[in-house]
Protein backbone atom coordinates (compact mmCIF):
# COMPACT_ATOMS: atom_id res chain seq x y z
CA UNK A 1 0.00 0.00 0.00
CA UNK A 2 2.80 2.52 0.89
CA UNK A 3 4.57 2.17 -2.88
CA UNK A 4 1.19 2.55 -4.26
CA UNK A 5 0.71 5.49 -2.28
CA UNK A 6 4.04 7.03 -3.48
CA UNK A 7 3.81 6.31 -7.10
CA UNK A 8 -0.20 8.05 -6.70
CA UNK A 9 2.07 10.54 -5.09
CA UNK A 10 4.33 11.75 -7.87
CA UNK A 11 1.65 11.43 -10.60
CA UNK A 12 -0.70 13.20 -8.71
CA UNK A 13 1.72 16.14 -8.06
CA UNK A 14 2.96 16.66 -11.55
CA UNK A 15 -0.42 16.36 -13.14
CA UNK A 16 -1.47 19.31 -11.02
CA UNK A 17 2.07 21.26 -11.48
CA UNK A 18 1.39 20.45 -14.88
CA UNK A 19 -2.25 22.28 -14.81
CA UNK A 20 -0.96 25.55 -12.50
CA UNK A 21 2.29 25.99 -14.69
CA UNK A 22 0.76 25.95 -18.20
CA UNK A 23 2.86 28.82 -19.67
CA UNK A 24 4.97 28.35 -22.65
CA UNK A 25 8.23 28.31 -20.47
CA UNK A 26 7.50 25.66 -18.29
CA UNK A 27 7.77 22.39 -19.66
CA UNK A 28 7.12 18.79 -17.68
CA UNK A 29 7.05 15.09 -18.34
CA UNK A 30 5.12 12.42 -17.08
CA UNK A 31 6.41 8.47 -17.62
CA UNK A 32 7.49 4.95 -17.11
CA UNK A 33 11.11 3.24 -16.48
CA UNK A 34 11.80 -0.33 -16.92
CA UNK A 35 15.27 -1.73 -16.16
CA UNK A 36 16.34 -5.29 -16.62
CA UNK A 37 19.07 -5.51 -14.06
CA UNK A 38 21.90 -8.48 -12.59
CA UNK A 39 22.96 -7.69 -9.43
CA UNK A 40 26.34 -8.85 -9.18
CA UNK A 41 27.60 -9.03 -5.45
CA UNK A 42 30.72 -10.14 -3.56
CA UNK A 43 28.48 -13.29 -1.49
CA UNK A 44 29.55 -16.33 -1.68
CA UNK A 45 28.27 -20.01 -0.72
CA UNK A 46 29.91 -23.27 0.58
CA UNK A 47 28.04 -25.61 -2.21
CA UNK A 48 28.77 -28.94 -0.91
CA UNK A 49 29.39 -30.41 2.89
CA UNK A 50 33.18 -30.96 1.87
CA UNK A 51 33.83 -26.86 0.84
CA UNK A 52 32.13 -26.29 4.34
CA UNK A 53 34.27 -28.61 6.16
CA UNK A 54 37.25 -27.35 3.93
CA UNK A 55 36.54 -23.38 4.01
CA UNK A 56 35.65 -23.78 0.07
CA UNK A 57 33.59 -20.62 -1.01
CA UNK A 58 31.38 -20.50 -4.59
CA UNK A 59 30.22 -17.17 -5.94
CA UNK A 60 26.47 -16.31 -5.40
CA UNK A 61 25.02 -14.72 -8.46
CA UNK A 62 21.66 -13.36 -8.62
CA UNK A 63 19.31 -14.52 -11.51
CA UNK A 64 17.63 -11.45 -13.83
CA UNK A 65 15.73 -9.29 -12.29
CA UNK A 66 13.40 -6.55 -12.77
CA UNK A 67 13.27 -2.91 -11.58
CA UNK A 68 10.07 -0.15 -12.50
CA UNK A 69 8.18 2.73 -11.45
CA UNK A 70 6.85 6.16 -12.35
CA UNK A 71 9.38 8.85 -13.24
CA UNK A 72 8.20 13.21 -14.43
CA UNK A 73 10.00 16.36 -14.25
CA UNK A 74 9.14 19.91 -14.46
CA UNK A 75 11.62 22.40 -15.90
CA UNK A 76 11.48 26.24 -15.96
CA UNK A 77 13.50 28.13 -17.81
CA UNK A 78 17.35 26.69 -16.72
CA UNK A 79 15.70 24.96 -13.53
CA UNK A 80 14.33 21.25 -13.15
CA UNK A 81 12.95 19.60 -10.82
CA UNK A 82 12.23 15.33 -11.24
CA UNK A 83 10.86 12.60 -9.39
CA UNK A 84 11.23 8.92 -9.62
CA UNK A 85 10.47 6.20 -8.24
CA UNK A 86 11.87 2.41 -8.79
CA UNK A 87 11.00 -1.17 -7.06
CA UNK A 88 12.04 -4.48 -7.97
CA UNK A 89 12.93 -7.83 -7.00
CA UNK A 90 16.09 -10.42 -7.55
CA UNK A 91 16.09 -14.27 -6.78
CA UNK A 92 18.89 -16.02 -6.07
CA UNK A 93 19.29 -19.82 -6.74
CA UNK A 94 19.04 -21.93 -3.78
CA UNK A 95 21.72 -22.86 -2.00
CA UNK A 96 22.71 -25.81 1.00
CA UNK A 97 22.69 -24.87 4.41
CA UNK A 98 23.99 -27.49 6.88
CA UNK A 99 23.17 -27.14 10.75
CA UNK A 100 24.24 -29.93 13.73
CA UNK A 101 21.33 -31.75 15.44
CA UNK A 102 21.23 -32.78 18.77
CA UNK A 103 23.57 -35.68 17.75
CA UNK A 104 26.30 -33.60 16.44
CA UNK A 105 25.54 -34.55 12.73
CA UNK A 106 25.24 -32.82 10.06
CA UNK A 107 22.02 -32.37 8.84
CA UNK A 108 21.18 -30.75 5.37
CA UNK A 109 18.40 -28.18 4.64
CA UNK A 110 18.24 -25.33 1.72
CA UNK A 111 17.68 -21.71 1.47
CA UNK A 112 16.32 -19.41 -1.46
CA UNK A 113 17.13 -15.55 -0.73
CA UNK A 114 15.27 -12.50 -2.37
CA UNK A 115 16.10 -9.17 -2.87
CA UNK A 116 13.16 -6.42 -2.75
CA UNK A 117 14.49 -2.72 -2.98
CA UNK A 118 12.81 0.26 -3.53
CA UNK A 119 14.80 3.73 -4.92
CA UNK A 120 13.28 7.03 -4.69
CA UNK A 121 15.79 9.81 -6.13
CA UNK A 122 14.33 13.49 -6.18
CA UNK A 123 16.83 15.45 -7.99
CA UNK A 124 16.90 19.78 -8.44
CA UNK A 125 18.76 20.48 -12.11
CA UNK A 126 20.62 24.14 -13.08
CA UNK A 127 21.72 23.99 -17.38
CA UNK A 128 24.90 25.35 -16.90
CA UNK A 129 24.83 24.91 -21.31
CA UNK A 130 22.31 24.34 -23.60
CA UNK A 131 22.57 20.73 -23.63
CA UNK A 132 24.50 20.32 -20.45
CA UNK A 133 23.10 20.36 -16.72
CA UNK A 134 24.52 19.73 -12.85
CA UNK A 135 22.23 18.22 -10.26
CA UNK A 136 21.83 17.89 -6.69
CA UNK A 137 19.83 15.12 -5.35
CA UNK A 138 18.79 12.96 -2.82
CA UNK A 139 18.60 9.30 -2.56
CA UNK A 140 16.14 6.81 -0.19
CA UNK A 141 17.05 3.19 -0.75
CA UNK A 142 15.62 -0.06 1.32
CA UNK A 143 16.32 -3.30 0.50
CA UNK A 144 14.35 -6.50 2.08
CA UNK A 145 16.00 -9.69 2.07
CA UNK A 146 13.82 -12.76 2.48
CA UNK A 147 15.24 -16.07 3.45
CA UNK A 148 13.23 -18.98 3.03
CA UNK A 149 13.90 -22.60 4.24
CA UNK A 150 12.76 -25.85 2.37
CA UNK A 151 12.41 -27.85 5.04
CA UNK A 152 12.74 -25.98 8.37
CA UNK A 153 9.98 -22.88 7.71
CA UNK A 154 9.84 -21.43 11.04
CA UNK A 155 13.47 -20.29 10.49
CA UNK A 156 11.86 -18.21 7.43
CA UNK A 157 12.54 -14.41 7.96
CA UNK A 158 12.77 -10.99 6.58
CA UNK A 159 15.69 -8.33 6.96
CA UNK A 160 14.92 -4.94 6.57
CA UNK A 161 17.75 -1.97 5.97
CA UNK A 162 17.02 1.47 4.93
CA UNK A 163 19.60 4.23 4.01
CA UNK A 164 19.22 7.81 1.88
CA UNK A 165 21.44 10.49 1.19
CA UNK A 166 22.51 13.51 -0.83
CA UNK A 167 24.53 13.39 -4.14
CA UNK A 168 24.99 15.22 -7.59
CA UNK A 169 26.19 14.82 -10.57
CA UNK A 170 25.70 16.04 -14.68
CA UNK A 171 23.60 15.73 -17.32
CA UNK A 172 23.20 16.21 -21.49
CA UNK A 173 22.04 15.44 -24.49
CA UNK A 174 23.25 15.62 -28.03
CA UNK A 175 20.79 15.58 -31.06
CA UNK A 176 21.56 13.56 -33.99
CA UNK A 177 18.27 14.67 -36.08
CA UNK A 178 14.84 16.28 -34.91
CA UNK A 179 13.91 13.25 -33.27
CA UNK A 180 16.94 11.41 -32.28
CA UNK A 181 19.03 12.61 -29.43
CA UNK A 182 21.97 11.13 -27.59
CA UNK A 183 22.00 11.18 -23.61
CA UNK A 184 23.95 10.31 -20.71
CA UNK A 185 23.98 11.00 -16.82
CA UNK A 186 26.69 10.38 -14.23
CA UNK A 187 26.08 10.98 -10.74
CA UNK A 188 27.09 9.96 -7.02
CA UNK A 189 25.42 9.69 -3.99
CA UNK A 190 26.35 9.28 -0.61
CA UNK A 191 24.31 6.62 1.56
CA UNK A 192 24.01 6.18 4.94
CA UNK A 193 21.38 4.26 7.50
CA UNK A 194 22.28 0.84 7.17
CA UNK A 195 24.38 1.07 4.27
CA UNK A 196 27.08 3.66 4.72
CA UNK A 197 28.00 3.21 1.08
CA UNK A 198 28.75 5.09 -1.94
CA UNK A 199 26.53 5.03 -4.83
CA UNK A 200 28.35 5.79 -8.43
CA UNK A 201 25.76 5.67 -11.41
CA UNK A 202 26.15 6.27 -14.95
CA UNK A 203 23.70 5.98 -17.64
CA UNK A 204 23.41 6.56 -21.14
CA UNK A 205 21.73 5.44 -24.29
CA UNK A 206 19.46 7.57 -27.49
CA UNK A 207 16.36 9.02 -27.00
CA UNK A 208 13.71 9.08 -29.38
CA UNK A 209 10.58 11.64 -30.13
CA UNK A 210 7.93 10.84 -32.14
CA UNK A 211 7.01 13.80 -34.70
CA UNK A 212 4.51 15.79 -33.85
CA UNK A 213 2.96 13.30 -31.02
CA UNK A 214 4.05 14.42 -26.90
CA UNK A 215 5.49 10.78 -26.55
CA UNK A 216 9.22 10.12 -26.30
CA UNK A 217 11.03 6.64 -25.69
CA UNK A 218 14.49 5.96 -24.44
CA UNK A 219 16.82 3.03 -24.38
CA UNK A 220 19.76 2.73 -22.97
CA UNK A 221 22.24 1.17 -20.48
CA UNK A 222 22.47 2.01 -16.81
CA UNK A 223 24.71 0.65 -13.91
CA UNK A 224 25.17 1.15 -10.13
CA UNK A 225 27.71 0.66 -7.98
CA UNK A 226 27.95 0.35 -4.22
CA UNK A 227 30.50 -0.86 -1.77
CA UNK A 228 33.75 0.19 -3.92
CA UNK A 229 32.52 -2.09 -6.96
CA UNK A 230 31.82 -4.96 -4.57
CA UNK A 231 27.74 -4.81 -5.71
CA UNK A 232 26.54 -4.00 -9.19
CA UNK A 233 23.17 -3.48 -10.53
CA UNK A 234 23.46 -2.91 -14.38
CA UNK A 235 21.50 -3.40 -17.16
CA UNK A 236 19.09 -2.10 -20.06
CA UNK A 237 16.54 0.53 -19.35
CA UNK A 238 13.70 1.82 -20.98
CA UNK A 239 11.69 4.96 -20.74
CA UNK A 240 8.65 5.91 -22.19
CA UNK A 241 6.82 9.28 -21.57
CA UNK A 242 4.45 12.24 -22.18
CA UNK A 243 5.84 15.57 -22.14
CA UNK A 244 5.29 18.76 -22.94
Amino acid sequence: MAKHSIIIGILSIFLIASVAFSQSDVHYSIGLRYQMASWDTDMQYYASLDDLLNDVLTDFDSEMGHLYGPTASISYQKFGFSVTYLMGSWEFPSYPYWYSDYFGNFEEDEVTETFKRSDLIITVSYRVLPRLSVFVGFKNLKLTTEYKFAYNTDWNEEVDATGSGPGGGIAGSMPFSRTLHGYATIGYMDIGGDFETENLIGEGGLRMYFGSSPIFASLGYRYESFDGGDTILHGPILTAAFYK
